[in-house]
């Protein structure tokens, strides 16, 4: 009967095939059949033992597994398999070293880090990623020039050359919020409050925090609502022309809300009145 470790890693196989991963024995490696490829017990530099799944992408190896059994904590786990990314034998090909992606998992569980941040640190995941995502992380930065979000709007200058390609690096490395600007013949600028509400905001991501609530006290009236809706679409530009992967899309409108006053007064009346009309 397998023994619960040995189940893990069934299950952890299972989950990289699901996820595009060709799973292998050292004796059956071949790592230019598929784009990923994940061998199964390899031996790693003296003194660092056995690797349980090191992961390859293009014939390169870019990040490794541990397995424990399930139930396990895997929180502390990954400074043994960080000592594992850097136990990778030199005659073998890196894309970085040590290797940038460390994962835990016990097939229910699993823990990422991704060593390109600027601070690496372990985070619970629900799925080891596909192969494409790690190949687009490890590819050379290139620069690029974000555009204005729209009429009126600031511009944006984005210059990334060999910025790490992550989220958290990028909002580190904001570039200053223009605050006037020319529109034509028109002069533009964003109200304090509008430039307080972008500037915390991105600080707070910056600082590795990713839940945020802006209270913005500007008054009332449709002023006050288009001063709320141009700072929260000037953030959401941001953020677009700063994401990690020219693949995602850009932030949903409901990822950065802007709430009225009176509604957030309005809103438990509301709620209220639907509970009691449910009551016999």
């Amino acid at each position: 009967m397998p023994n619960p470790e040995e189940l893990a890693r069934a299950e952890i196989d299972r989950l990289l095939t699901a996820a595009g991963w060709h799973v292998c024995d050292v004796a059956a490696a071949n790592l230019q059949a598929v784009r990923g490829v994940a061998i199964r017990e390899l031996p790693l530099a003296s003194g660092f033992d056995f690797a349980d799944n090191l992961l390859y992408v293009d014939g390169k190896a870019v990040g490794v597994i541990e397995a424990k059994k399930q139930g396990a904590t895997l929180t502390g786990v990954e400074i043994q398999s960080g000592r594992y990314a850097q136990g990778l034998p030199a005659a073998l090909p890196a894309w970085r070293r040590p290797l940038p992606f460390v994962y835990e998992s016990t097939g229910v569980e699993t823990h990422f880090t991704n060593g390109l941040d600027p601070v690496p640190r372990a985070r619970s995941t629900f799925a080891f990623h596909r192969p494409e995502t790690p190949a687009t992380w490890v590819a050379p930065a290139g620069g690029f020039t974000g555009l204005a979000s729209g009429s009126g709007d600031p511009p944006l200058f984005v210059v990334d050359e060999g910025l790490s390609p992550t989220f958290l690096a990028r909002m580190q490395a904001l570039p200053r919020l223009v605050t006037e600007w020319a529109d034509g013949a028109q002069s533009r600028r964003l109200w304090p409050a509008q430039i307080k509400a972008i500037e915390n905001l991105e600080r707070s991501l910056a600082a590795n925090k990713p839940r945020a609530l802006i209270q913005m006290a500007t008054g009332s009236g449709r002023p006050c609502g288009r001063r709320c809706w141009r700072a929260r679409s000037l953030a959401r530009t941001r953020l677009y022309h700063h994401r990690p992967d020219s693949r995602l899309p850009c932030p949903s409108p409901n990822s950065l809300r802007s709430i009225q006053r009176c509604s957030l007064g309005r809103a438990p009346r509301v709620d209220g009145a639907r509970i009691r009309s449910r009551r016999p």
